[in-house]
């Protein structure tokens, strides 16, 4: 659940202050089981977290895993979190047809558990939220009567506790499974414009430069360290 609002304040007719906020309450709720007959390598055994390894119900926090027959007590957990999160731009108008801005953006991505069939209580705990403060500068430009168009922008933007699927051994299986993999970077520029010389002919394009990279990386609960992703390394499907 979430309430937010923006409201624009005009400190003169070429000047205005913009901002932003988010409050969000996040809930959420857990029940899982498994039961298998199957054994041996790449199977985990039955998967009973409401029980403890004695086979009684436990009354102290659960221990998450216990071999053998299943008891029918699912693994049950739960997580909230609150967050105030939100935004700040300036706006200036430096001509009738061109304006400046400059902004600051507070993100926000809740909680999350990754629940699968090979689960265990390595992997069974939350992912904690992630949250970006990004930067932003740039101009909006209209030159030639509003026959050009021409837009810049630089940005910058780091991402904590972020949440991805990163390669994990489980049971001697190579997955792919959420984790908080710890933060990461991105920043560059773009250029676009759009020039229409006659009323029938209309020419636009754009270029940009953004360099996404890891920043810190944490290996997931129990993960090999040959797995260790260094400072630097480019994130997939970012090209810059």
């Amino acid at each position: 659940m979430s309430v937010f609002g923006q409201a624009t304040f005009n400190l003169s007719d070429s000047l205005r202050l913009i901002g932003g906020l988010r409050y969000t309450n996040d809930e959420l709720d857990v029940n899982h089981i498994r039961r298998t007959s199957l054994a041996g390598p790449s199977v985990q055994g039955n998967f009973d977290a409401g029980v403890d390894n004695n086979g009684l119900v436990a009354t102290a926090p659960a221990t998450g895993f216990v071999a053998g027959t299943a008891n029918g007590v699912p693994f049950t957990t739960s997580t909230s979190n609150n967050n105030l999160s939100g935004k700040a731009a300036v706006q200036a108008d430096i001509t009738d047809n061109n304006m400046a801005y400059a902004s600051y953006t507070r993100g926000y991505k809740g909680p999350a558990y990754n629940i699968f069939y090979n689960l265990t209580t390595v992997g069974a705990g939350v992912i904690a939220p992630e949250t970006v403060n990004a930067y932003e500068v740039g101009l909006k430009n209209t030159f030639l009567d509003g026959d050009l168009i021409v837009n810049l922008a630089a940005y910058y933007a780091k991402y904590n506790n972020y949440q991805a699927n990163g390669p994990d051994f489980v049971a001697s299986v190579r997955t792919r499974r959420l984790t908080k993999a710890g933060s990461v970077s991105t920043k560059g520029f773009e250029l676009d414009f759009v020039a229409t010389p006659s009323r029938n002919f209309t020419l636009s394009g754009g270029v940009a430069y953004n360099k996404a990279q890891v920043e810190t990386f944490r290996l997931p609960p129990g993960a090999d360290a040959s797995q260790l992703i260094a400072k630097g390394t480019p994130l997939a499907n970012a090209p810059k």
